[in-house]
């Protein structure tokens, strides 16, 4: 295979990962609620990074469902929800509540 062969089969892949990515984004009709960072995260997860908690209550509100929170370096906190389809919505290293407990380095 040579170079331009290599790089049409790279960039077909990129293009590939990008309509199934944009296949994700169109299917969570409940993402247009909201104004957030996010980004999709394999073929089954989208991720919201770094939120504030008042941004972390806006995704829960709009997503729904029942969230686990698990505690994580740095005192922030992990926000997860899988629906029954096994799709997984994140909030990754968001801001604790205000009345969290989370002890750093504990």
């Amino acid at each position: 295979m040579n170079t331009q062969e290599k790089l049409k089969a790279e960039v077909a892949g990129k293009i590939e990962l990008a309509q199934r990515d944009l296949q994700i984004v169109e299917s969570l009709p409940e993402l247009a609620l909201l104004n957030v960072r996010a980004t999709v995260y394999g073929a089954n997860q989208i991720d919201f990074d770094r939120l504030t908690h008042d941004q972390i209550i806006e995704v829960i509100k709009a997503i729904g469902g029942k969230w686990n929170k698990t505690p994580v370096e740095d005192g922030r906190v992990d926000y997860t929800y899988t629906r029954a389809d096994g799709f997984i919505f994140r909030c990754w290293h968001g801001e604790p509540p205000p009345n969290c407990k989370n002890h750093r380095g504990a």
